[in-house]
């Protein structure tokens, strides 16, 4: 299993091509990459174009694995997205309503045109880019969208992207 396996990176890089933006999250769409989620053997020229296809397309880089032990996060001034979200929860212990997310990943712009567009509160650690590339737009989060604990903040993530994706 691989969070994108060579022909999903071929289909997402040629819809970019095409103008198509994107909203990627998850919870290992770095560590995935670059470190080791499960105990497979991935191969070398496989996982360095993995990275490329992160940086170059998606516009991120990986930072941590464990980018937040309270599971808190907010928006951070940058060119692309204005917001007026406050800190929102992430799912981060067991309970009753969603999985629990405990480990999110940090994730920061790897390419002209990307910025930091959410940060883990307890840590400052980028949770989440934001990227104008060559014809199309991508928001790529550390965490799972629907991993947020309130239907509001997930339905106004969804609408600063689709705004950022308009402009």
């Amino acid at each position: 299993y691989s969070v994108f396996p060579t022909e999903m990176q071929k289909a997402l890089r040629e819809y970019a091509s095409r103008g198509g933006n994107m909203l990627v999250s998850g919870a290992y769409i770095g560590t995935d990459i670059w470190d080791q989620v499960y105990p497979i053997h991935k191969d070398s020229l496989f996982k360095a174009e993995s990275k490329k296809f992160a940086e170059t397309v998606l516009g991120y880089r990986w930072i941590t694995s464990n980018a937040s032990p309270n599971g808190l996060a907010r928006p951070v001034r940058n060119p692309l997205i204005k917001s007026e979200m406050e800190i929102f929860d992430l799912w981060n212990t067991p309970n009753g309503m969603c999985y629990s997310v405990e480990s999110q990943d940090g994730i920061a712009p790897a390419a002209a045109g990307a910025y930091s567009i959410f940060r883990y509160s307890d840590s400052g650690i980028s949770a989440g880019t934001g990227y104008k590339g060559k014809g199309y737009r991508t928001i790529c989060l550390g965490f799972p969208i629907e991993a947020v604990k309130y239907s509001s903040d997930i339905q106004e993530i969804i609408r600063l992207s689709l705004n950022f994706f308009e402009e």
